[in-house]
């Protein structure tokens, strides 16, 4: 069982993510959005991999894989997941935008 700063973490970096994955889709539909994307998508990913205390090699090939187009939504739904099974551990609701900031531990109990 993760702590519960931990688990708030990653389900505020989980919904950062999600909005990333938007972007990503926004960057395949309007021309030139990868400008602008890719330093987003870059930020939310090592937010994420911070909260999941991923390993520093696996955090820089997540890093590194958002600069290929279709492998960084690839990456991008598969570090969702992980966070996804990770909130659900810990017995928290997950929606299509991931958990709510309501039903994460609060920050006075951190």
């Amino acid at each position: 069982m993760r702590e519960p700063n931990v688990i708030r973490a990653i389900g505020l970096a989980q919904r950062l993510l999600l909005w990333a994955v938007l972007a990503s889709i926004l960057g395949w539909v309007i021309p030139f959005a990868f400008i602008i994307t890719i330093p987003f998508q870059l930020y939310c990913v090592y937010k994420l991999a911070k909260a999941l205390q991923l390993s520093t090699v696996a955090s820089v090939l997540y890093l590194i894989a958002m600069f290929i187009p279709l492998v960084s939504l690839i990456c991008l739904l598969i570090l969702n997941g992980r966070a996804t099974r990770a909130l659900k551990e810990a017995g928290i609701r997950v929606g299509l935008m991931g958990a709510k900031p309501s039903t994460l531990p609060s920050a006075e109990t951190v």
